[in-house]
């Protein structure tokens, strides 16, 4: 905290300074999410930064000033810079190709009181087909971050012993993944249940009471059902489809194995879920390890009044990814596992037969929760459950394999 606020008297001092190295994405993210948040509490002048964003062409340094910008908040804001910022961030919504900066400037439009414009802003396309995008708006109201193949990270824990189920290994996707933003809200689950009047849901109202709060009290095969039934609603091809019809989503269903290549919408697997939380970071958070920027980034016990919040309220991560930490456990393909001993040899993300033969057997959810205290809350935490249980501090996200044009060389 000490270096921020040096940087930003820097700043104050000298409008003119290099800072933009402090304002890259790292490894470890801790200074640039603190300043990214001090700005605007120790009085840097938001017309300064807006400059700066104005002139700045780095798709990472502009999402940080983006974020910066929407600390500042309505009040703090000239009248005149604030209609100019609201102007450029229209823009930037409709047309800026970085996931990061989409969700930056729909955050940013959030805090300026401009609900109503991000809807407007942010219209529909096409339903996702190949695409050299960095995201997707797609037909059913789904906005995705395309995440490239063919990366290599750190998964797991770092303090973990050897052996333990969290130790940290080298893991490499190699397939290119598309994952939502949000995790999926009730608004867009009702009309999954509107069009499957059969399936049975538990819902718990009083924990996530809003039309754009979180989905809760969703089972493992419910979520599956509901990739099912959206692929259909795509038109996406019999062939690429990752589930069975929803009548036949049940214990004891087997998933064809080449799972991963199809293109139909599915669960992520763990792996992917990881890659996308972490972006570049190898800190405890996706933000660095500060449990005092914690409130700015997640939902738990100590700022969530014990109930879930509107998806998107906080700020978003690299990816452009909301809630990664927080407000609900997140469900995954994989049956939970220990993690493969840690070694000098990168493990390819797979599935392995048992995520294949749905049983009974505990799935993988990911993030934590509402109800979660601040140590439960980190890019490499894991819990298993039941694949029936349906809890009020569990949701989902859908994820789907994406063939660009430069992926149709390597496809088996």
């Amino acid at each position: 905290m000490v270096a921020a606020n040096l940087i930003v008297a820097l700043l104050d001092l000298d409008p003119e300074a290099e800072m933009s190295q402090f304002l890259k994405s790292s490894e470890n993210p801790e200074l640039r999410s603190t300043l990214i948040h001090r700005f605007a509490l120790l009085g840097t002048d938001p017309e300064l930064l807006f400059r700066r964003l104005r002139q700045e062409r780095d798709p990472e340094i502009r999402q940080a000033l983006i974020l910066s910008l929407g600390e500042f908040g309505v009040d703090a804001l000239h009248q005149s810079t604030r209609r100019n910022l609201l102007v450029a961030l229209r823009s930037v919504v409709q047309s800026d190709p970085d996931p990061g900066i989409h969700a930056a400037s729909k955050w940013a439009l959030r805090r300026l009181g401009n609900v109503d414009e991000i809807r407007t802003a942010d219209r529909p396309q096409e339903p996702m087909r190949a695409s050299e995008a960095g995201w997707v708006r797609t037909a059913e109201g789904h906005t995705l971050s395309v995440i490239r193949g063919q990366r290599e990270f750190l998964m797991g824990s770092s303090s973990a012993p050897p052996g333990a189920d969290d130790a940290s290994h080298r893991r490499r996707i190699s397939r290119t993944f598309a994952i939502p933003m949000e995790v999926l809200p009730n608004s867009q689950f009702a009309r999954f249940l509107s069009d499957n009047p059969g399936l049975q849901h538990g819902y718990v109202p009083r924990f996530s009471p809003d039309s754009d709060g979180p989905q809760i009290s969703v089972d493992w095969y419910l979520a599956a059902a509901y990739c099912r039934w959206l692929s259909e609603r795509e038109n996406i091809p019999s062939e690429e489809m990752c589930f069975p019809p929803v009548p036949e989503i049940e214990d004891g269903m087997k998933l064809p194995g080449d799972v991963l290549q199809r293109t139909g919408y599915r669960l992520p697997t763990e792996a992917e879920w990881e890659c996308a939380c972490r972006g570049v970071s190898t800190t405890a958070r996706h933000f660095g390890s500060s449990d005092a920027l914690l409130p700015e980034y997640a939902w738990y016990l100590d700022n969530s009044q014990n109930r879930c919040w509107p998806v998107g309220s906080l700020k978003p991560n690299d990816f452009g990814l909301f809630d990664m930490h927080g407000n609900v456990w997140e469900w995954c393909m994989n049956v939970y596992r220990p993690y493969p001993r840690s070694g000098a040899e990168v493990v390819l993300d797979e599935l392995q037969s048992a995520d294949l033969q749905c049983g009974m057997e505990p799935r993988v959810l990911r993030g934590g929760s509402c109800g979660n205290v601040s140590t439960d809350i980190s890019s490499p935490r894991r819990n298993g459950f039941s694949p029936d249980t349906t809890a009020s501090v569990v949701g989902f996200r859908i994820a789907r394999t994406v063939i660009l044009t430069s992926d149709l060389n390597t496809r088996e």
